[in-house]
């Protein structure tokens, strides 16, 4: 084999034997429970958010506050990782706009990545669109768009600017009320970049091994449980596969304990941990799959129905109703003893 030739472990012929050896190894391994643990990036959640806002580690009333709440909710609202997505964060790659919904003006931020490690420019990926994510205004203090609007007045942008960078070092001298500028004219390095969530839970007494990457796990969490389409949690974590997604979707001990509900008492999950899937988020939703029934051209089901009162599992006709409703006809009525069999009366009051 000449030195200028490519080697191939998983795939070369000549390595067969030696791969097969490492196979055996590693299951025999596997059997004594040797390296069967795999190692996924400690998850934050809401209540270690809620500490280190307790705690002032994150606050929008002195620059370290706000750097530290601005870093936190870039990572975890854009999805961010960990590394190069931080330290390559420019200030032009966040635009404010304002779109009119449901007859009201929101507004938001628009973060576009400028290149990434599903991203990295080349001739592979010349039909390969940017990520961008918009993150909308709420009522909330911790609202994502107020703490870029507070970062984005107190920074000197002209300098972060000219220095190519977003994160500007925190004013340690700055006092409350005085004309001190909230932030130095340097960007923050990337060893201090590289070790904030991990520094802000040391100061808030948190443990658990915490890293900036944990912020994207925290936010493609949050997206699964509350049932978000993969689509649309896809779109804002820039993943190019579902299966490097799912990844992220951590199950949560609530749906553990649903899931031994189900084991023992039977019955099913409830309506909350179900996974809508993204094709059928705008299809027209009917209760539990209750099957809706077929109306013939003279509505005669309709008018039959337009006065039933259903109370428990009886159903009642009113008379009304009844003396109202035209005579069916046969295949009308075949229809309708048809369409009643397949409904579960339990099923239509399942709150």
């Amino acid at each position: 084999m000449r030195p200028t030739e490519e080697i191939n472990f998983s795939q070369d012929i000549v390595f067969r034997p030696l791969r097969n050896v490492c196979d055996a190894v590693y299951k025999r391994l596997h059997s004594k429970d040797i390296g069967v643990d795999t190692k996924a990036t400690p998850l934050l959640s809401k209540n270690e958010e809620d500490i280190l806002w307790e705690r002032g580690i994150l606050s929008l009333d002195n620059p370290t506050g706000l750097f530290n709440a601005v870093f936190f909710y870039n990572g975890k609202n854009f999805c961010l990782r960990g590394g190069a997505e931080h330290r390559n964060l420019r200030v032009s790659q966040l635009s404010r706009e304002t779109n009119i919904i449901d007859g009201k003006e929101v507004s938001c931020y628009v973060y576009t990545e400028y290149g990434s490690k599903n991203n990295q420019g080349g001739l592979a990926s010349l039909n390969q669109r940017n990520k961008t994510v918009k993150q909308y205004e709420t009522d909330s203090e911790r609202c994502h768009v107020k703490i870029l609007d507070k970062y984005l007045e107190v920074l000197r942008c002209d300098t972060a600017l000219e220095n190519d960078a977003f994160y500007m070092q925190p004013n340690s001298e700055f006092s409350s009320g005085s004309s001190m500028p909230w932030f130095k004219k340097t960007p923050v390095g990337k060893n201090t970049l590289a070790v904030m969530i991990k520094k802000m839970c040391e100061r808030a007494g948190i443990s658990g091994g915490y890293t900036n990457h944990s912020l994207r796990a925290f936010g493609t969490t949050t997206l699964f449980h509350a049932n978000v389409p993969e689509k649309l949690i896809q779109q804002r974590t820039g993943h190019q596969s579902l299966e490097a997604l799912r990844q992220y979707e951590r199950t949560s001990e609530s749906q553990l304990l649903d899931i031994s509900n189900v084991m023992t008492h039977g019955g099913k999950l409830p309506s909350t941990n179900v996974k809508k899937d993204a094709s059928s988020a705008n299809k027209p939703s009917t209760k539990l799959g209750v099957p809706q029934l077929p109306v013939p051209k003279n509505d005669s089901v309709t008018l039959l129905l337009s006065n039933c009162t259903f109370t428990g599992c009886s159903v009642t006709l009113s008379g009304q109703a009844m003396n109202q409703a035209p005579q069916k006809t046969i295949d009308e009525q075949k229809i309708f003893e048809e369409t009643l069999k397949d409904i579960n009366i339990d099923d239509v009051f399942d709150d």
